[in-house]
C-alpha cells in the first residue's frame, strides 16, 4: 500500500503505514505433513512476526483470522504473544476460530477484544472496514439460530448451483451487514475518504475459498469507486 501510496499522491500527504499476519492457526498438536501445516511452530513465528512489527513506525497491526486452528484454550497463548506488540492490534476471527467448544461460540468476538462483529475506523484519512465474513456459517452458529438455518439454506443453494466455492469451511454476509457496508461505502465516498476493507475469505479470484458473497462484495466494491484494497 505504501508503494501505491507514493506513486499516486502527493508527496506531502502522509502515509498510513500499518501491518498485517495473515492465519497463525496455532494448536499444540502434530504437523500435518500433507498439507504442510505445523501448528506449534506458530507462537515463535508470531513472536518474529512482533519484533519486525516493533522495528517499524505503524498506525496499527491486523491479523486476518485464524489465530487458533482449534480449541478455546489455545488463545490464551496466540494471544500473549501480542501483549509485546506496541502498535495498536485489531483482531477479526476466521472459520477456525469458531472450531471451539459450544458454549464458547458466542464468545469468539469478545476474546478477539472486537469492539463489534463489523465495524469501521479512520486512520490518517483512510476509512477501515472489518467484515465478519463467518456472520452466516454452520461453524458459528448453534443449531436452531436463524444465522444457522441461513448458511445451511445458502449453502444448499450453492451446491445446487455447482459452485466451486460451496463449502463447509466457507460462510457469509447477512443481509443486514451487507447494507451497512453499502452505507459506509457511501458515507466514505461522501466524506472524500477512500476505504480498505479487510475480512478473512478471499473474493478473487474464483476459487473453493471465496466468500459465498465474493460475486456481491466485488460489485459493490467497483460500484463504489473508492475502494483501494481489500485484503
Amino acid at each position: 500500500l505504501d508503494q501505491v501510496c507514493l506513486s499516486r499522491m502527493p508527496h506531502e500527504i502522509p502515509l498510513v503505514r500499518f501491518g498485517v499476519i495473515a492465519d497463525p492457526q496455532y494448536a499444540p498438536l502434530p504437523p500435518n505433513l500433507v498439507l504442510g501445516r505445523h501448528f506449534d511452530r506458530s507462537l515463535a513465528k508470531l513472536e518474529a512476526a512482533v519484533e519486525i512489527l516493533n522495528a517499524n513506525e505503524l498506525s496499527f497491526v491486523v491479523t486476518l483470522g485464524d489465530i487458533i486452528d482449534r480449541g478455546h484454550e489455545n488463545y490464551a497463548a496466540a494471544l500473549e504473544r501480542y501483549a509485546a506488540l506496541r502498535h495498536e492490534s485489531v483482531f477479526l476471527p476466521g472459520n477456525h476460530d469458531f472450531l471451539v467448544e459450544p458454549q464458547h461460540l458466542p464468545l469468539v468476538h469478545a476474546r478477539l477484544s472486537m469492539p463489534a462483529r463489523y465495524h469501521s475506523f479512520r486512520r490518517g484519512g483512510l476509512r477501515f472496514v472489518i467484515i465478519d465474513g463467518s456472520e452466516e456459517a454452520l461453524f458459528s452458529t448453534l443449531a436452531g439460530d436463524p444465522a444457522h438455518r441461513r448458511a445451511t439454506e445458502r449453502l444448499e443453494a450453492l451446491r445446487a448451483a455447482d459452485a466451486v466455492n460451496a463449502q463447509t469451511w466457507n460462510g457469509g454476509v447477512g443481509k443486514a451487514q451487507f447494507a451497512w457496508l453499502r452505507a459506509v461505502l457511501d458515507d466514505a465516498a461522501a466524506a472524500g475518504e477512500k476505504v480498505v476493507v479487510m475480512g478473512h475469505y478471499p473474493l478473487y479470484p474464483e476459487n473453493e475459498h471465496n466468500l459465498w458473497d465474493w460475486q456481491r462484495m466485488v460489485e459493490l466494491f467497483e460500484r463504489s469507486g473508492n475502494v483501494l484494497a481489500y485484503l
